[in-house]
Formats: C-alpha cells, sequence, structure tokens
C-alpha cells in the first residue's frame, strides 16, 4: 500500500507527462495537451522531501526533458532537477545537456538555456559534482549560439567554474 506522499508524486510525476508520453486523442486531436500543468508538476516534484522520492522525481523530470516539446517546461524540468541537487551518475546533467544540445537546433530558448544554467551550477555545487563532459559541450554551445548576451556570459561563467572544480581535484 503506497502512503499519501507516494501517491501524490506519482500522480505528480503523471501530471508532469501528460500531452507527451500520455497522450490522449479525439478525433486525431491531442485533447491532453496542458503546459502550465506539466511545468506545474516539475516545480512541484522539485520540492520532495525523501531521499526515494528525489530519485523518482529525478527519473520522472529526465523523462520530461527528453520528451516534452515545449520550451518553458523543459525549463521548469531543469530548474527542478537543479532544486534537487542530486546528480548521480551524470544522468540528470547528461539530460540537460542533452536537452540544451537539441533545442539549440531547433529553435534556441533563450529562457531554457538560462534555466540550464542555473539548474547546472546548482548540481556541480551538490555532494555529486559534475563530471559529464557533455555538460561542458552544451554551454560551449550556449556560448556560441544564438543567444541574448547575458545568457552566453552566465555560460561562460558556469563554464569557469566548471573548469575551476575539475582541475581542484
Amino acid at each position: 500500500i503506497m502512503s499519501e506522499a507516494e501517491q501524490l508524486q506519482q500522480c505528480l510525476e503523471e501530471l508532469a507527462s501528460q500531452g507527451t508520453s500520455v497522450i490522449i486523442r479525439e478525433s486525431g486531436r491531442v485533447t491532453n495537451y496542458y503546459p502550465d500543468v506539466r511545468w506545474e508538476a516539475c516545480e512541484t516534484l522539485a520540492k520532495v522531501k525523501s531521499n526515494e522520492g528525489k530519485k523518482r522525481a529525478v527519473k520522472a523530470l529526465v523523462k520530461v526533458l527528453r520528451q516534452d516539446d515545449d520550451p518553458i517546461v523543459k525549463a521548469k524540468a531543469a530548474l527542478a532537477l537543479g532544486e534537487i541537487g542530486k546528480n548521480e551518475d551524470n544522468i540528470p546533467a547528461r539530460a540537460i545537456a542533452s536537452a540544451v544540445q537539441e533545442q539549440d537546433y531547433i529553435a534556441p530558448n533563450d529562457n531554457f538555456a538560462m534555466s540550464s544554467i542555473i539548474a547546472l551550477e546548482k548540481m556541480s555545487e551538490s555532494e555529486d559534482g559534475i563530471t559529464d563532459a557533455s555538460v561542458l559541450t552544451a554551454l560551449v554551445r550556449i556560448m556560441q549560439g544564438n543567444y541574448r548576451r547575458t545568457v552566453k556570459v552566465r555560460a561562460r561563467e558556469t563554464l569557469d567554474n566548471l573548469r575551476r572544480k575539475q582541475s581542484e581535484q
């Protein structure tokens, strides 16, 4: 039997993927495409307290990054991963880096890029740190991409900080 907290978390995980991995169609039209519900679910998943809950939330948020097409939802998922701060086996950081590189080709989005940078900064400060080279590549892509200057500068600062931390280890 699931506890109330586990039931709530399961509900949030399902809401975070409504309209993307869980698709309901009526006459060929998607009827459950609610990006605002998905990003609210991502924000709420960041507030999970238990270690087991955080692991489940990370899995759900990584799935959102891989499957959602809305840049605001992806930004909220990245920020939530940063709030949780766990970067076990570099999976969350790699998912953010991959999403940045993917959207960079399609349509660069300043909000998503900045949210990703902030999330990566928070992960780099966690006990797990960041050791995946794809993160560095993603930050370089942002620096060289079609983004606002403030986003590019923040990517550069984050890249410098990550390199400094890696050289200290």
